[in-house]
C-alpha cells in the first residue's frame, strides 16, 4: 500500500494530471482490471492516496516515476551539454 510519503513523492514526480499518465502507462504495459477493462480514474487516484491496494498497479506507477526521473535526469544533462558549447 503506498504510504502519504510516497504518495507526496508521486504527485511530485508526475504533477498534477497524474491520473492520465498513469491510466496511458499501464494501458501501454496491458495491465488491465479483472473485467479485462482499464482501470477507472477514480481508482487510480485511491491507489496513490493509500485507499487502495493494488500491487500491479502500484508496481507500475513506481515504474513511470523511475522513467519520468530518469527522462528528467537525462535531459538536464543534455542541458547542461548544449548550454556548455555556447561558451
Amino acid at each position: 500500500m503506498i504510504c502519504s510519503d510516497l504518495t507526496n513523492r508521486i504527485k511530485n514526480i508526475l504533477g498534477f494530471r497524474y491520473t492520465s499518465q498513469i491510466l496511458d502507462f499501464l494501458e501501454m504495459n496491458s495491465i488491465y482490471n479483472a473485467k479485462g477493462k482499464p482501470f477507472s480514474r477514480s481508482y487510480i487516484t485511491h491507489i496513490v492516496n493509500g485507499i487502495r491496494e493494488d500491487i500491479r498497479v502500484e508496481k507500475a506507477i513506481i515504474e513511470l516515476c523511475n522513467n519520468k526521473k530518469k527522462q528528467y535526469k537525462d535531459f538536464a544533462i543534455k542541458k547542461k551539454e548544449i548550454l556548455q558549447k555556447d561558451v
